[in-house]
């Protein structure tokens, strides 16, 4: 997921959207706070048409970043949806409810939630793992109207799950770092035949903003 960085995207995604907008939808993802401004610019200048904010760390708290950065992307046109970074320390079902109150508490209005799962202090249970991860989904799609899905990727869902088909149905957001706003790369893992979003390029600065690439049929 994003961090800040000094290298420049700007260039590669005015590129991609100018050669291939007609064949998709181009959008980022932030774990840092970002401005309307910011927005407007991405959105005037880059196409970009939406953005995922981190809305919950592993740390086991809401990040109270979400709110503001929310607000700024809907004043800015741009839609929105959060992505969950679980803390596996916690009850899964609670902490995606603390997630969504935060959100319906604070005025957020969100159109996709996605459950974020890469290495991070997950055990070496394959089958705890992934009962874990079908809970936090089970638990919001109850709570919200959003699209829920998995963000991940080959190589960190099948060491975290043994890969495992259980989310199958869920919506893959596909992280693989190729430079390339399309899914010809996509090899099947999990049980997903083809993905609904592909995070294509990481840690990048685009219109003042640390962000990561990424882009939908």
């Amino acid at each position: 997921m994003a961090t800040r960085t000094t290298l420049a995207v700007a260039a590669l995604l005015l590129a991609t959207c100018t050669m291939t907008l007609a064949d998709g939808r181009y959008g980022v993802d932030v774990s840092q706070p970002a401005s309307e401004a910011a927005f407007k610019c991405m959105k005037d200048e880059h196409a970009v048409s939406f953005v995922i904010i981190r809305s919950y760390t592993e740390l086991g708290d809401s990040d109270t970043a979400v709110v503001g950065t929310a607000k700024a992307a809907r004043a800015a046109g741009v839609n929105v949806g959060v992505y969950h970074f679980p803390d596996t320390r916690k009850d899964a079902r609670s902490q995606v409810q603390d997630d969504l109150s935060y959100l319906s508490k604070h005025g957020v209005k969100i159109d996709e939630f996605w459950l974020d799962v890469e290495r991070s202090d997950w055990g070496s249970n394959h089958t705890w793992n992934t009962h874990f991860i079908w809970k936090m989904a089970d638990e919001a799609k109850k709570h919200t109207k959003a699209k829920v899905g998995v963000y991940t990727s080959e190589s960190q869902w099948t060491p975290i799950t043994g890969g495992s088909h259980r989310l199958k149905h869920l919506p893959l957001w596909w992280a693989t770092y190729d430079g390339t706003p399309d899914f010809a790369g996509f090899r099947r893992f999990g049980g997903w035949k083809k993905p609904y979003m592909h995070q294509y390029e990481g840690s990048q600065d685009l219109c003042g903003a640390g962000v990561d690439v990424n882009w939908k049929e």
